[in-house]
């Protein structure tokens, strides 16, 4: 991050003086817009699991159609309890691999920059729980605005 400050003086930034981190994990339904998410105090296949949980929740009696999900090849997407959570739904959904160092290819990438756009850049939190609250609170006002989830995950022309 980078500011102006006047010669001679230090700025001084504050801090909760405590590292906690929680991660997230997220997928788009390109056509609806629709939003699922989950977070976790780690960043693990358990994570990923929950996530892909929620997508094969049934929605509303509509015809089932097989569910394509665009990951990259992070290790959590094909760990053991992932791939058995695959198979387990083999006729409902699927994995479709990016190639390699490819993130501009992710629309969920995009997501994220525009998640730490809009609520972490240059705010500071005084806990982790008012960092979840403020995430949580963006989560749940874009998942009512599928027009806007889906033009912030459009690739740029």
């Amino acid at each position: 991050m980078q500011c102006w400050w006047k010669r001679g003086h230090q700025r001084k930034i504050e801090t909760p003086r405590k590292n906690q981190k929680r991660s997230g994990a997220g997928l788009i339904h390109w056509v609806s817009g629709k939003l699922y998410w989950a977070t976790s105090e780690h960043k693990d296949n358990a994570l990923f699991r929950a996530v892909l949980s929620q997508v094969l929740e049934p929605s509303n009696g509509a015809a089932a159609r097989k569910i394509y999900v665009v990951v990259d090849n992070y290790r959590i997407h094909f760990a053991k309890p992932v791939l058995a959570l695959l198979a387990a739904h083999a006729d409902q959904i699927e994995l479709v691999t990016l190639p390699t160092y490819s993130p501009q290819l992710n629309p969920v990438e995009r997501f994220w920059k525009h998640l730490r756009r809009k609520v972490t850049h240059n705010a500071f939190f005084q806990t982790i729980d008012r960092l979840l609250e403020a995430v949580t609170g963006f989560f749940q006002a874009l998942a009512a605005c599928p027009d806007t989830v889906r033009s912030v995950a459009e690739l740029a022309a």
